[in-house]
């Protein structure tokens, strides 16, 4: 299976908290029906109310105003109070977005449900796959590298400071294992880093846009590798696992979609823990705590549900990340420092998925794109553009 969730004690296949029954599954009903809605809704402009990426979505303001609210607002507003709908909301705000329902914008939780036609209803109409593979982001950045020779490629090198310099840009850049600094020269740059840290890095950044940017909110979070000696004695071990009553997101196997015959030995949990509170005090808390305070809280989450994985166990990689992901709080999206995010400065292009505020891999490669045939039409070179019917 894809997909389990650890309710009540036992395994259910899916992550439908109602698999087991209850007497509020109607307000499950009422909530698939408002997601129905907003999947097959379109604006006046006749773009989607929730597209993926988010930049093709409706400009409606009646759609974009729910950005605006909180999605525990929305929740509320719409008469739903199911303790088992309100995991199931927050849980989906958790996983993709690092915050509970009351963090994070309706827009981007109705975003969630609504940008994908993953109502069975629609099956039909509009099937759909998913698609994945071994090795995760590094098998597309090994895909990357192919196509670029060992002088093309500067390894181990940090880009430190960003200045213009007429109508080029000059880089300061430090050679991690020597210390050595270099300056190098470019008719346009594609900053990709996440964009708390451009104020600190590009020189003379205007005032509101470096405002815009540093008043992002960025979600900490523990992942943790938990190696195996032999397979868990598990029947039905999936690719997600959920515990419906952890703090984590839950873990995934990290073999479970790998081809069988590479399948031997033992087994990779990975166990992730977004720190959904006062982001800044988390972040403070990681940098002096030990690993080993962490490693035991993820082993006692894992054996409730798994009783014989102490005695498995080979080790623990916990995996500090202080700025995750963005966190699109109500204003992120569409508010009005939005477009300053987005904006390019001189030779300077942004791009990450903090640019659009979900932190989505298909908001990152979008804000990718945009940025490269943004560099292309100011080095007055030619190129087909790969985003068709933007607006």
């Amino acid at each position: 299976p894809a997909e389990r969730l650890w309710a009540e004690g036992d395994w259910v296949e899916g992550l439908n908290p109602f698999a087991g029954g209850g007497g509020d599954s109607d307000q499950l009903r009422a909530f698939e029906d408002d997601m129905l809605h907003w999947t097959l809704h379109r604006g006046q402009d006749g773009r989607r109310a929730f597209a993926m990426p988010l930049a093709y979505s409706t400009a409606d303001a009646d759609v974009r105003e729910l950005d605006g609210l909180t999605m525990a607002e929305y929740a509320t507003r719409q008469g739903w109070s199911s303790p088992h709908l309100c995991w199931m909301i927050d849980q989906a705000c958790k996983d993709d977005y690092g915050g509970l329902a009351g963090d994070i914008s309706a827009w981007a939780g109705i975003h969630y449900f609504a940008c994908r036609y993953y109502d069975r209803r629609l099956r039909d109409e509009y099937p759909t796959d998913t698609l994945t593979w071994p090795g995760g982001n590094q098998f597309l950045v090994d895909g990357l590298a192919r196509e670029l020779t060992s002088e093309e490629q500067w390894l181990q090198t940090a880009v430190v400071g960003l200045s213009a310099e007429g109508a080029a840009v000059e880089a300061l850049c430090i050679h991690a294992p020597t210390g050595e600094r270099l300056r190098v020269r470019a008719g346009s740059v594609v900053y990709a880093g996440k964009l708390h840290t451009a104020p600190h890095v590009v020189s003379g950044l205007p005032t509101a846009q470096r405002q815009a940017m540093a008043q992002l909110t960025y979600v900490p979070w523990i992942v943790a590798a938990v190696r195996l000696s032999e397979e868990l004695a598990d029947v039905g071990l999936a690719w997600d696992n959920v515990l419906m009553d952890s703090p984590s997101v839950g873990y995934i196997s990290g073999r479970h979609q790998s081809p069988q015959t590479l399948q031997h030995g033992g087994e990779v949990l990975v166990y992730y823990l977004p720190l959904v509170g006062d982001p800044a005090m988390a972040r403070k808390q990681l940098l002096v705590d030990d690993p080993q305070p962490w490693a035991n809280r993820v082993m006692a989450d894992l054996t409730r549900v798994h009783p014989q994985l102490p005695d498995l166990v080979e080790g623990i990689d916990i995996c500090r990340w202080g700025h995750g992901m963005v966190r699109p709080s109500p204003g992120v999206i569409w508010g009005p420092q939005a477009a300053l995010r987005r904006q390019p400065f001189g030779s300077i292009t942004f791009a990450s998925s903090d640019a659009g505020g979900l932190p989505l891999f298909e908001e990152a490669l979008f804000a990718g794109i945009a940025a490269a045939e943004h560099c292309l039409h100011e080095l007055d070179m030619p190129y087909t553009t790969s985003l068709h019917g933007m607006p």
